[in-house]
Formats: structure tokens, C-alpha cells, sequence
């Protein structure tokens, strides 16, 4: 394979750069505890089996602790402190942080050696926030980049679960190490140890599970059933429990702020007894990425604008500790205390700078003024307030009295935060609290009340102290909302005023017409749930003899406020249940007969979900006496080394009630039964890639646009074609990028990503997944196969486009990326080949943008090298010459490949006056040619016609608009007829006939031309209408800048006293 050098960007004061890492090292804070670990006076050395060590688990996204404590001593809860290679230095957290390297000069194959938490150098490589990987459906910071990510997993075969389990391993060893020089080993082998993991509240039920067999994976499940709870419920158990009683009322709301390094969770909670403790949520939790590490990368930009780009990068790669003082002392000081009030200037130490007055660098320090310091945090702190102030508008809209803030975490520390909060809520006298703690109370004329804005004084360890609380004395929290509505899919029998003819079926069991695929919620987006009142999933099954028992059902979610009654691809499969009714008794089935004497078994039964903090249980239940239950983690036999069933004291279930959930895209794309959740069909026997399920954009990526689940409300799917059909080009594209991990995927999937964040205003985020596409894309190239060949060019016309769009404003050319997609499809294609399916699906798409680059480039005005080489390249058709399927419509291009050919030649067959050839004996030979063949041409419609008549009529018009725009402009431009000629009035007066009977046209081409050739009133108005009913169609991409150019160029007409020349007017307007 040939080398395709594609651009890399060079200037960074215009565009984003690339994600960049920012906890280069971290040195824990001092403390005046030197405290080895958990210390406490042994009570007994052989204590009762009821006695426990509870230990809590805050895995974090940057920094993860641990906290444990004895039942028989519950009020001494302590915080792990020493980790390895903190020097001896304490710390009440650990770095979220791991790496992988192989022993030197190994040979045999064996497993990496792991280093964790402090273990680093401050320039080694490490995987960070490899947390928020594991929720898909959860947005990635800019600064984390999957593709670096996956290429450290990929080198030492490993994936992100691995990661997670490989560091739990490390937190899991290092507590049981601690815990055992404390109390001794005989103590700990007689003495059951019960963890209590946190995970956010906004995570899906999914990841929650994954989490959970990581932690099983990690040992944490060996010795008894692991509990989870989420962040800010854990932080609510520490910090309710911590103010006075008598300043708690029944009815009251609090609601906790779990700030974090990467993200900040939200949930409320209302006081509904006091003694014992009980709360319910009162608000469906929330969250959002606006954690302290963007203060961390917003302070490096400021170091970096102060410096110059050259003088930073001297800096981190010659005197990294430089830099690292500088961080340090901001991360350690200045994020933790900076107050307006009292400081007006901080000086941040960076030793061996020399002074420089205009970058504010004295004696080794850089001078920041407070103002400076508040634009760093400015637009983080506005994120967190918005989000509380989201959850207090929830509270009052409902009639709700809010009576505290919580402050935890550790960006919860912050003075500036406490005190933007304090401000934003108006602040008044705080409550009295039983370990003292900074805080604030806020007036608020709608509650009639006070908000109290509370810091306490644990508050990054908030959260780990409330997991061993919860472990230590149980479920807090009665109920909670839910976040989605959830709900099944079921049969119902066929009505006529409800249900359309073609969704019904016949049953021939039922032996009625039915209709599938209806959904029935079972649970409703913010109703209270409490795990002592299960949900109850009715079904009914009818088996044939020798049918299987095992049936499985979909619980599907979704976040709408009013969810649909039927199943749409945009809802959410949270998982599978299996239920294997081979252990329900003979006896509880019912035997029936049809009229045909056929027989079958019906079975009525019940299926129990109960909502817990951080995930779910089920319980099988038939006629109300025969129950089945199973854990969070069900086992299927691949994991062996479990220990569910021996922890609870039974032999192995095997199946019994299993939950599946979904992993791998792929994993359910064999299962072709199963079309409801196929976003994607594919229709064509020449098919490459395989189908793409309504899973695949939530699993597959990390956060893409939102709209991409939603083939028709794309902007990528609007932006690269107007075909409405799923099976088309976007269809294709989507296939492509959750083909599989591989580098060709990766660069479809960040290609998509950027065009549709740009589109979502997220320019930062456009150009960090632009980037992504484009080192994806310069890596596979080398050793792509052919059908990565097609996935390349489908991210390099990507990133060609994502380049038009934003030309004024970026330092790349565009006609680099088609240039370089064209020599791509040159290197795998052959010239008298023919192509169907995917391959030609690609290559028509390239060749559309080859003819319409090639129309614009002869009428521009100023045109670079490229853009005039790009225009004399060769070709690349789909099909053969003589093939007689180039005189077929092609739905994305609007028109048939021959007919977009023809426009080519009469592109290259233009001459403007005083050429040599122009109007010379063999110029016009070749434009006869060329008109001979454009008044002949027939274009069929596909074997494969849509499904509507009035789509495959409309496909018809516009390819005949195209055959006529083509026509006129031959006739204007290369034939240099008058607006006046026989021939060009009647084929404007056919396109006009078109035009008055459609209502939109999806090709910008045929509109331009027959727009700008428009002379009357009439033909104007009807030609506006035919733009704005296919500009709301289709808003992004050309159509809208035709919309502008088209009554700009009439205009410019109608100024002049006499008909502007061709050329001019084609020339103005493009």
C-alpha cells in the first residue's frame, strides 16, 4: 500500500490542539496524622462471626480511597492514608491511575507488570480516568483521548474492564495488606470482611454491572457479596448523619453536590423521619463533566498563552519539574484556597524561568492577578451552579422546600466554589453541625426559608465514609426516582382503529390477528421506587410441544418525558432476561387446544425487578409460589471463578434467571430474528458490513452526538445525503464506524463524531475527534485491507467535508483530504470494473463530490494548486462504460452516474471567450456530442424501489431536474447560447413544469442552475418555494448556502441595465 500523507495541524492559537494529559505527577499533601492505615486497639484476637470489617471503596475518576470499620467500635471510621510509593507521605486518596510494562527481555510471553497510584515518575505514560469508560453512554472529557487509550490496552491485550479489575487488584492487595499488619492475621482469617463500592448516580444500570464484576474480578466479592451504592447517596449518609438532629425537620430537602476531579453528581433527598434516619430522593439525580482537572487544564493554557507555545514546551520537556511545581502548587494551593477577597495577586513558583515583565515572570514565580485566577474557574464554576440550580428549580417547581446544599468531593473543598455558591444563593447564618464545618445559609424568597450552602469538614472523603456507613447500618435511603421510564415489549391482539394493516400477524395459536412490539412501562421517568416494593413484568407464553423453555425479554428504557406505545429504535435496551422455565413444575402450566386440535402449553408468570442504589435484582414468581432469585451478577458459566452460588451456600445454578447485557455490538448482530433493534437493515446481497443495532453508538463510543441513534435527524445524515432511506449512504457510514474496534472503524467513528459535534456548537470537542480521524486514519493506511480501504475513504470524505464547513476558520486545505480519498479509491478500484453494494456505494459518493468540486472550481474566481489539480484528476466511476446500470438513479446522488459523467465533460468542455477553443469546429463537436447524449438519456429507477410511491415519484422528478439543469447549462456555458435561444427557453420551460409539481428538490445543483437562469417573477417565487421547502428539509450542507447565493445573483441582475454575461454571472456566483 502506497504512503497517504494527510495534514497535520500547525497552528494552535486557531484551533483547539490535541487532547493533551495533565496529572503529570501528584505528590500528596502533608499531614499531621502519620497515620500507617487504619489504626485501632485490637478488641479480642478471636471475635464472633457476627463481628465485620466494612469496608468502603470511593473508586473515583481521578483519585479513588478507602475506608474501613469494625462493627464492634462503629463510631471509628478511618481512611487508608499511606499508599506505595508515596514516599511516606500521607494522603486520604490514591490516583485513579495504572500502567502496564513488560519485564525486560522477556521472552516467554508473561503478564505485564502493573504499576498504580503513586508509582509514577512524573513523565511516564499512564492510563487515566479509565473510569469513565466504562459507561459509554457517559460523555469523555476533551482531554481523555480513547484512541491513545485503546492503543496502551491493545499493545499488552488488555480491554477497559481488564484495566478496572487490574486496579481494584491493586486497591483490593493494598487494603487487605493494611488491614492485616493492623489486626494481625489470624484476626483477619477469622473475621468476615464485607466491601461497599460507590459508582455515580447518572451511570446506566450496565455500566453499574460491569463496575461490579470488575470489583468480583478484583477479589473484593471473595469473602461475602459485594454491596454497591452511589456517590452522593453514600456522601448524604455521611453528611446528613453529621448535622445536629434538631436542625433537620421532617420534609426537608438537601441536596448534595458530589464534585469531583472529572465530574460533578447531583442528588436531592428529603427528610421523611428522624428517628431512625430515613430519606427518599426527591429529584432524578444529574451530573455533569465540570470536575476540577478542566481548572487544571484552563490554568495550563494561561501558563501556555503567557509563555508562547515554544517557551511552554521547552519548559515541560527540559525542566519537568519545573512544571511541576507550578501545577502542583495550584492544584494544591490555589484550586483549594484562592479567595478574591484576599487575594488580590498569587504568585505561582516556577524555579529556573528567567524574569520576563511581559509574561509576568519575577525571581522564579509567575504573577497572576485575581482576575486572572477567576477566568480560569469562571466557566467550570458556572457549569456547577447551573447544575444546582437545575436541581433547587425541580425542587420549588413541585412545591418543594430546599433547606441545604452539601458540599463534598474533592473540588468540594473549594473556597472560590463554596463561595460562588454562597453568593449565587444569598447567603445567611449557618447551622450548627457535630464536627465543625465551614459552611453558609442562603435566603430564598420562594422557599420562605433558608438554603444552607454546607462544606463539611471531610468533604473529599465524604463519600467513602458514608459506603462504610451504609455497610454498617443498611439502606438509608426508602426510595428512589427514576431516571428513565423502563418498561417491555409485548403482543396484543389486532385493532383496527388503533393498529395499521401492515403491523399485524397472524397467530396461530391465538388464532386471531395480533400486532408485536408494543410497549407496556412498567415504571415511569420519576416515580418513586423503593427496594421493599418490587416491580411486577406480567407474561404470558404459549410452548409447543418439544418447544425450548428458555425465553429472554428485553428491558428497554427510555429518557423521553412521554415515552411511545410502540417500540422505536431510539429506545434504550438496558438488558436481557433470560428466564429458563425448565424448573417451574409441570403442574403450573396450562394445556391448551386450538380449533384445529392443535395443543400447547401456556404459563402465566411474574417477573420482579427490584431497584437498589447502584443496580438491579430480579425474582421469577409463578402462580404467586414458586420463586427463582438471582444477584446483580447472574452465572452463566463463563466465569468460573465467581463464587456467588458458594458465597451463598448452594451448588452452582448455572442459568436459572440470567441477565445479559449488552457488550460488543457485534454479539447480537447475528441475530437476525431480532430486526427491531436494527437501525441499519441491509437489503443488498453485496453487503461488506454488517448491521449496526440501536446499541452500537451508546456501546461502541463514549459519548457521540446525540442525534446519531436517529438515522433521520442526523446532521452528518442531512450534511452527506438526501436519500431518506435507512439502507443508503448514512446507513453505510454508520455500518462502518461499529464495523469493530479497528483503526478504519475508529477513523469513520471519530469522523462522524466531529461532524456532529461541530454541529452541536462543541467546537472543542469537533476538533479533538477530528484529530482522532485523522491519526486513525495515517496509521491504517499502511496496512488497510480493501475493505478498510473503503472505511479510510469514508473518513477521509468525512474530514473532506468537516473542512468545507469550516474553511474560513481552518488552518487545513480540503482538497488535501479529497485528494488524498481519491488516490485511496484510485489504489483499490479498477477502471472497467464493476462495483455494487457498499463498494459502489462509497465510490458514487466520491465521484458526486468529484463532479460538483470540479462545476465549482472552473467558476471560482481564485483557485489554489490543489483545488486545479484536484480538478484534472481521473475519475473513479462504479461502474463500467458500457454497464448498462450507469443510466440507473442512484437515490444518494440524485441522478444516474451516466448523466453526473456527461456534467463532468461539459465542466471540462467550458471555455470563456478568446480561448482558443471556444466555439472552434471541434469544441463544438463535442458539446453536440455531449447535448445529443443529454436529450436521449433515460433514467431508470433502482430494482429496489422505496417503499413509498410519492418518494419513488420524487426520485424520478429530481433525476430529470438534474438531466435539464445539465441541458441549460451546457447550452449557457459551453455552447454560449443567449438566454434568449429556442432550446434553452424550452428546456427552462420543462423544468419549470417539474418544479410546479414538487415540493422540494434534494440536490442543490439542478436548483442553482435553474435558479440562476431564471428571469421572470413567476419562475423566481416558484424557485424560492422549491429552496425554502428543501432547505428545511435539509438545513445543513449546500442547499442553505444556495438559498443565499441563488436571490443574491438576481439581485446583482437586476442592477445592470443590460444581461450580465455568463461567465460574470456564474463566477459572482460561486
Amino acid at each position: 500500500m502506497q504512503n497517504l500523507s494527510l495534514p497535520v495541524r500547525s497552528t494552535p492559537s486557531r484551533r483547539n490542539q490535541e487532547s493533551r494529559s495533565y496529572f503529570t505527577s501528584y505528590t500528596p499533601p502533608s499531614s499531621t496524622e502519620a497515620i500507617n492505615g487504619p489504626v485501632r486497639e485490637p478488641v479480642r484476637e478471636q471475635p464472633p462471626m457476627t463481628d465485620r470489617l466494612i469496608v468502603g471503596v470511593d473508586f473515583g475518576t481521578t483519585f479513588s480511597g478507602v475506608a474501613a470499620v469494625y462493627t464492634s467500635t462503629p463510631d471509628d471510621v478511618e481512611i487508608i492514608k499511606t499508599w506505595l510509593g508515596g514516599n511516606g507521605i500521607t494522603s486520604d486518596k490514591v490516583p485513579t491511575e495504572i500502567a502496564y510494562s513488560f519485564p525486560a527481555n522477556d521472552t516467554t510471553g508473561a503478564e505485564p507488570i502493573v504499576k498504580w497510584g503513586f508509582q509514577f515518575k512524573p513523565d511516564e505514560s499512564r492510563l487515566r480516568c479509565i473510569k469513565l469508560f466504562l459507561d459509554r453512554s457517559q460523555k469523555l472529557p476533551f482531554y481523555v483521548s480513547p484512541l491513545d487509550t485503546a492503543a496502551q490496552l491493545k499493545k499488552f491485550n488488555k480491554n477497559v474492564v481488564d484495566a478496572v479489575s487490574d486496579y481494584l487488584t491493586q486497591i483490593y492487595r493494598h487494603t487487605m495488606d493494611t488491614l492485616t499488619r493492623r489486626y494481625g492475621e489470624s484476626f483477619m482469617a477469622s473475621t468476615k470482611v464485607e466491601f461497599v463500592l460507590t459508582c455515580p448516580a447518572v451511570w446506566s444500570d450496565a455500566a453499574k454491572n460491569t463496575t461490579l464484576q470488575a470489583a468480583e474480578r478484583a477479589g473484593m466479592g471473595s469473602r461475602s457479596e459485594i454491596q454497591m451504592i452511589s456517590e452522593p447517596e453514600a456522601a448524604a449518609v455521611y453528611t446528613l448523619k453529621a448535622i445536629q438532629p434538631n436542625h433537620l425537620s421532617i420534609g426537608d430537602n438537601f441536596i448534595v453536590c458530589d464534585a469531583g476531579g472529572g465530574t460533578v453528581d447531583l442528588i436531592a433527598y428529603k427528610i421523611i423521619s428522624l428517628k431512625p434516619l430515613r430519606v427518599e430522593e426527591s429529584a432524578v439525580g444529574t451530573g455533569g463533566l465540570c470536575g476540577s482537572a478542566f481548572l487544571n487544564y484552563r490554568f495550563e493554557e494561561h501558563v501556555r498563552t503567557r509563555l508562547g507555545q515554544a517557551r511552554f514546551d521547552e519548559m515541560k520537556t527540559k525542566k519537568g519539574k519545573t512544571w511541576q511545581m507550578g501545577l502542583r502548587y495550584f492544584e494544591e494551593f490555589v484550586k483549594r484556597n484562592f479567595n478574591e477577597d484576599e487575594h488580590q495577586e498569587i504568585n505561582v513558583p516556577f524555579p529556573g524561568l528567567p524574569d520576563d515583565e511581559e509574561a509576568g515572570l519575577d525571581s522564579g514565580f509567575m504573577v497572576m492577578s485575581a482576575e486572572q485566577i477567576k477566568d480560569i474557574f469562571e466557566p467550570v464554576i458556572k457549569e456547577v451552579c447551573d447544575l444546582v440550580q437545575g436541581q433547587v428549580d425541580g425542587l420549588r417547581a413541585k412545591g418543594g422546600i430546599v433547606s441545604g446544599i452539601v458540599l463534598v468531593g474533592g473540588f468540594g473543598q473549594s473556597n472560590y466554589l463554596y463561595r460562588r455558591l454562597k453568593s449565587h444563593f444569598s447567603s445567611a447564618a449557618p447551622p450548627p453541625y457535630s464536627e465543625r464545618p465551614t459552611h453558609a445559609t442562603a435566603n430564598s424568597s420562594q422557599d420562605s426559608g433558608s438554603i444552607e450552602v454546607m462544606q463539611p469538614v471531610y468533604a473529599w472523603t465524604a463519600v467513602v465514609r458514608g459506603a462504610v456507613l451504609r455497610g454498617l447500618e443498611g439502606n438509608m435511603v426508602i426510595s428512589r426516582k427514576s431516571r428513565m421510564h423502563y418498561g417491555t415489549s409485548f403482543a396484543t391482539v389486532y385493532d383496527e382503529e388503533k393498529h395499521s394493516v401492515s403491523e399485524r400477524y397472524w397467530s396461530p395459536l391465538w388464532e386471531r390477528w395480533m400486532v408485536s412490539d408494543r410497549m407496556q412501562w412498567h415504571i415511569a421517568k420519576g416515580e418513586s421506587l423503593s427496594p421493599l416494593s418490587p416491580i411486577a413484568f406480567h407474561y404470558t407464553r404459549n410452548f409447543r410441544p418439544g418447544q425450548s423453555l428458555i425465553v429472554t425479554d428485553d428491558l428497554i428504557a427510555c429518557d423521553a418525558d412521554d415515552p411511545p406505545a410502540a417500540y422505536t429504535r431510539d429506545l434504550v435496551n438496558v438488558c436481557t432476561l433470560t428466564t429458563d422455565l425448565n424448573a417451574v413444575p409441570r403442574s403450573l402450566f396450562t394445556r391448551l387446544t386450538t380449533t384445529r386440535g392443535v395443543e400447547f402449553d401456556n404459563l402465566d408468570f411474574t417477573l420482579e425487578m427490584i431497584v437498589d442504589s447502584a443496580g438491579l435484582g430480579f425474582e421469577l414468581k409463578v402462580d404467586g409460589q414458586f420463586h427463582l432469585t438471582e444477584q446483580k451478577i447472574a452465572c452463566d458459566k463463563t466465569q468460573p471463578h465467581c463464587n456467588n452460588c458458594v458465597k451463598k451456600g448452594r451448588q452452582c445454578l448455572g442459568y436459572g434467571l440470567k441477565l445479559s447485557w449488552p457488550r460488543k455490538g457485534d454479539e447480537r448482530r447475528a441475530a437476525l430474528l431480532h430486526k427491531k433493534h436494527f437501525i441499519i437493515p441491509v437489503r443488498s446481497k453485496e453487503a461488506v458490513f454488517v448491521h449496526a443495532t440501536s446499541e452500537d453508538p451508546n456501546i461502541n463510543m463514549a459519548k457521540l452526538d446525540p442525534f446519531l441513534a436517529t438515522n433521520t435527524w442526523s446532521p452528518v445524515a442531512r450534511i452527506v445525503s438526501a436519500s431518506k432511506r435507512n439502507d443508503e449512504l448514512y446507513g453505510l457510514l454508520v455500518r462502518m464506524a461499529f464495523q469493530d474496534d479497528s483503526l478504519p472503524s475508529l477513523a469513520s467513528r471519530y469522523a462522524i463524531s466531529a461532524l456532529s459535534y461541530q454541529h452541536l456548537a462543541m467546537e472543542r470537542a469537533a476538533v479533538m475527534h477530528q484529530m482522532a480521524a485523522i491519526r486513525a486514519l495515517q496509521t491504517a493506511i499502511e496496512t488497510a485491507s480493501p475493505a478498510e480501504c473503503m472505511q479510510l475513504m469514508a473518513a477521509s470524505m468525512l474530514l473532506n467535508i468537516y473542512e468545507t464547513l469550516n474553511f474560513d476558520t481552518s488552518d487545513l486545505n480540503w482538497a488535501i483530504f479529497f485528494c488524498g480519498t481519491k488516490r485511496l479509491a484510485n489504489l483499490v478500484t479498477k477502471q472497467h470494473d464493476t462495483y455494487f453494494g457498499d463498494e459502489a456505494m462509497i465510490i458514487d459518493w466520491i465521484f458526486y463530490h468529484d463532479a460538483m468540486y470540479k462545476f465549482s472550481i472552473r467558476h471560482w474566481r481564485k483557485k489554489n494548486h490543489d483545488q486545479i489539480h484536484l480538478a484534472g484528476q481521473k475519475k473513479v466511476l462504479s461502474k463500467a462504460v458500457f454497464s448498462p446500470e450507469r443510466q440507473t438513479i442512484v437515490p444518494i446522488l440524485g441522478c444516474s452516474l451516466e448523466l453526473l459523467d456527461i456534467v463532468c465533460q461539459v465542466v471540462d468542455n467550458v471555455y470563456e471567450p478568446g480561448h482558443p477553443d471556444y466555439l472552434s469546429e471541434s469544441h463544438l463537436k463535442t458539446v453536440r456530442s455531449l447535448e445529443i447524449r443529454l436529450k436521449y438519456l433515460e433514467q431508470r429507477q433502482a430494482a429496489v424501489l422505496p417503499s413509498d410511491g410519492k418518494e419513488a415519484t420524487q426520485e424520478t422528478q429530481t433525476a430529470e431536474l438534474f438531466r435539464l439543469a445539465a441541458i441549460i447549462y451546457l447550452l449557457r456555458m459551453a455552447k454560449g447560447e443567449p438566454e434568449t435561444s429556442k432550446c434553452l427557453v424550452n428546456a427552462m420551460d420543462q423544468a419549470f413544469e417539474i418544479l410546479n409539481q414538487i415540493e422540494y428538490c434534494d440536490r442543490p445543483w439542478p436548483l442553482f442552475i435553474i435558479g440562476l437562469e431564471s428571469r421572470t417573477e413567476e419562475h423566481r417565487a416558484r424557485v424560492l418555494k422549491v429552496l425554502e421547502k428543501s432547505v428545511k428539509r435539509r438545513p445543513l450542507g449546500s442547499m442553505a448556502l444556495v438559498n443565499r447565493m441563488v436571490p443574491d445573483a438576481w439581485t446583482q441582475q437586476d442592477l445592470r441595465e443590460v444581461p450580465m454575461e455568463p461567465f460574470t454571472l456564474y463566477e459572482m456566483s460561486n
